[in-house]
């Protein structure tokens, strides 16, 4: 949604949106079973993070690039065993 309103932003006074590097700061927990993903799902900030096992963090993480972003930020903190 964000990228979208930048986006009309930037067409509104004639620039390129391709000209503006963007990026995003997600949460991203890596768990290696469905049911303590689904657990964390539950109690982390929805919107805000990524949770799953490789694969699925994989895909999401590639959505980012879908929609354009440059850069995804992952603070490291939650990536402790």
């Amino acid at each position: 949604d964000r990228r979208a309103v930048a986006v009309a932003a930037c067409e509104s006074i004639g620039r390129d949106p391709g000209t503006v590097r963007t990026s995003a700061q997600a949460l991203v927990f890596l768990v290696d079973d469905p049911a303590s993903a689904d657990k964390l799902r539950g109690v982390v900030p929805e919107g805000r993070s990524l949770v799953g096992g490789v694969a699925e963090l994989q895909d999401a993480i590639g959505r980012y690039g879908d929609l354009g972003l440059d850069e995804l930020i992952v603070p490291d903190f939650t990536l402790v065993a």
